[in-house]
């Protein structure tokens, strides 16, 4: 499509995307942040759902076309125009139809400055979120500076409407500022003893299927609710579960019906999932994207797992850095070595990370430089022995996926387990 057939259907995507919100009003519960939206988005919509009729998307449709996907339930039909005005009609439709969901969960992204603003206006969230600001974010590139990015993403609570709730990470420094920017009322989430609901007594335990999951408390209004949630085994991962409660809590259901419904949360593809893996070894696939502090998350989380085998790390090239790209892809090559036994590091921007590895006395034969995700496979498969966990990770560019396909045990149902499995993924 060009440019101006891309506006004109942005404009009238948006014209029946609030016509809908103007003829069911549900609640609007906007997510936006630099890390965790989709997983956060699948986790309240879930746990919302134990209490509420929900809708949300299954993709991660945050953006002038992603956000109106999600009001109207439609798929991505890509760069049809016709699929396009397809989905318009089908918007049309859902302004008079007579069911429609209570509460809406929605993400919305940035990747250039403006983003935000553009699509908050017009949204009016009842309730937004904001997950995480790391000290270097992704799609930095684009803007001057971090604290850009912090007032880009504070714009979702600047345009959440008159009597709405702001819910904040209180563990984030530059999320929790954007307390200081609103005049919305701020309920505040984490493991900070100052965080208003927050989790404690975490463990990782073993499911009774064999896989990894956790259990926590969550203390809120001095009540203490026991959440156990399969599929997780890192303590970010949590942040989910709460800002879930969270919205419960705002909007006045009921908390504990939300905590105990994490018990048959399904793990979203893509996302520091524990999949059974080729040679009875564990994967973590982590493929669906990548910044710098998620990639050190995810490496911290391989190197603390209580396992009998090897800790392997599969990493693709962090995109969108910019000026920052040299420095935060060296700096991953220097946590290497004290927590992975072998490392097998993919693309250009990737090689400044293996020099600082090699340049950190990492063990020559046991790190390993390519050019594609594919090429891994076979020098990983002479080295993979049983009871083994391999961490593969890359920013969604990167197409890390395609190597977890090869890797995991379950091939049959590749499509249900991993990300970017839709066709016109596929095919690219």
């Amino acid at each position: 499509m060009n440019s101006t057939i891309k506006k004109i259907i942005i404009i009238l995507l948006r014209l029946v995307c609030r016509a809908i919100l103007w003829r069911h009003k549900p609640i609007v519960v906007a997510i936006t942040g630099s890390v965790g939206k989709t997983t956060t988005k699948d986790i309240v919509a879930h746990g919302l759902a134990s209490v509420e009729h929900v809708g949300k998307a299954d993709k991660s449709f945050n953006s002038d076309f992603g956000v109106p996907l999600s009001i109207i339930g439609a798929p991505n039909p890509w760069g049809s125009v016709m699929g396009w005005m397809s989905v318009i009609y089908q918007g049309i439709k859902t302004i008079i139809k007579s069911k429609y969901p209570k509460i809406l969960i929605l993400e919305v992204g940035t990747r250039f400055p403006g983003d935000i603003p553009r699509l908050a206006k017009w949204l009016k969230p009842h309730i937004s979120l904001i997950t995480h600001i790391p000290n270097v974010p992704v799609h930095i590139e684009f803007f001057e500076s971090r604290q850009h990015i912090v007032d880009e993403k504070s714009m979702l609570a600047k345009y959440t409407r008159k009597g709405g709730t702001i819910i904040l990470n209180r563990d984030s420094e530059h999320v929790y500022n954007i307390a200081k920017m609103t005049e919305h009322p701020v309920l505040s989430i984490g493991f900070s003893e100052d965080a208003d609901i927050r989790a404690t007594n975490v463990e990782r335990i073993i499911m009774d299927d064999g896989q990894y999951g956790m259990k926590f408390d969550v203390i809120i209004h001095n009540q203490i609710l026991p959440v156990i949630v399969p599929g997780f085994v890192a303590n970010h991962q949590i942040y989910g579960v709460l800002y879930a409660m969270a919205v419960a809590d705002v909007l006045g259901y009921d908390t504990n019906q939300v905590a105990l419904s994490m018990i048959n949360l399904k793990s979203t593809p893509g996302r520091l999932n524990p999949l059974f893996g080729i040679k009875n070894t564990l994967i973590l696939d982590d493929s669906y994207n990548a910044s710098p502090a998620a990639m050190e998350a995810a490496i911290e989380t391989l190197s603390n797992l209580n396992i009998p085998g090897r800790k392997i790390a599969v990493l693709g090239d962090m995109l969108d850095l910019g000026k920052m790209t040299m420095d935060v892809h060296n700096q991953i090559g220097l946590i290497l070595k004290d927590n992975t036994h072998y490392a097998f590091l993919v693309g250009p921007r990737m090689e400044y990370a293996y020099q600082s590895a090699i340049e950190n006395k990492y063990p020559k034969t046991k790190i390993f430089h390519v050019e594609k995700p594919l090429d891994v496979l076979p020098l990983i498969e002479k080295i993979l022995k049983t009871g083994d966990a391999i961490l593969v990770k890359g920013s969604q560019g990167m197409r890390m996926e395609r190597l977890v396909a090869e890797l995991i045990e379950d091939k049959e149902n590749a499509h249900h387990l991993l990300a970017r499995q839709d066709f016109e993924w596929t095919k690219r």
